[in-house]
């Protein structure tokens, strides 16, 4: 054996030894993110908790509250916006869920096509769940301030 089949058998070997832990790491990959149905069911916790964001921002702001009326003013336009945006997000989020949530039999073969597509949605459903919890917070705030204005505005009828 001549000194560049040795290296020859060692770079294939190299390469094999590659292959085959590259193989393991995906097959460890698919493992971890293959939980749809968990996934989906935290996906409906987040949507349920949005809904009930975007519920207690219309009663905060609902123009048929009578503190509200003794002072006429509109709903602040950073809640409107906040509501608005959070509706969005829980829309696309339930459209996800509903792709995914239909169970299918371990032998069909559109399971396999769902997982992968599942796993090229991941980054879309971690985005939507960041812009959620900052939509959120942004809606706290603006909920804050309508609040601090009301406040105000109450605060100067009394003077006068």
């Amino acid at each position: 054996m001549s000194g560049l089949e040795i290296l020859g058998a060692i770079a294939s070997s190299i390469a094999l030894v590659q292959a085959v832990q590259g193989t393991l790491k995906a097959i460890d990959f698919l493992r971890q993110n293959s939980d749809m149905k968990g996934e989906c069911n935290k996906l409906r916790k987040e949507i349920l908790m949005i809904d009930c964001f975007i519920m207690q921002a219309r009663e905060q702001t609902d123009p048929m509250i009578p503190a509200q009326r003794l002072i006429g003013s509109p709903e602040h336009p950073l809640v409107s916006l906040t509501t608005q945006e959070l509706e969005e997000i829980s829309e696309e989020l339930n459209e996800i869920v509903e792709k995914y949530s239909r169970s299918r039999k371990v032998h069909d073969p559109k399971r396999y096509t769902d997982k992968v597509r599942w796993l090229s949605d991941a980054s879309k459903i971690e985005e939507l769940r960041e812009r959620a919890q900052a939509t959120k917070s942004n809606l706290h705030m603006a909920i804050t301030f309508r609040v601090s204005s009301m406040v105000d505005r109450g605060n100067v009828r009394q003077e006068v």
